[in-house]
């Protein structure tokens, strides 16, 4: 299973660029869901150097988990 941006398609991990809230923000971690009703949650760095608190993936602008092997 992989966390992608749901428009480009381009893989998301630890370290990778998103838009959240308008603001580019940096992935500081994102482990995949524990189960499979779970969309699974991540947390980020703002540009002015705060970290968000813990948000669903959907919080953040176009995420979305594939190949999740939990839902076959």
């Amino acid at each position: 299973m992989k966390l992608i941006h749901s428009q480009t398609k381009e893989e998301i991990k630890e370290g990778s660029q998103i838009l959240f809230h308008g603001e580019i923000a940096t992935v500081i971690y994102c482990p995949p869901p524990h189960k499979p009703s779970s969309e699974g949650k991540m947390q980020a760095q703002l540009p002015n150097g705060e970290t968000t608190t813990e948000y669903y993936c959907s919080v953040f602008d176009d995420c979305e988990w594939i190949e999740r092997e939990d839902r076959e």
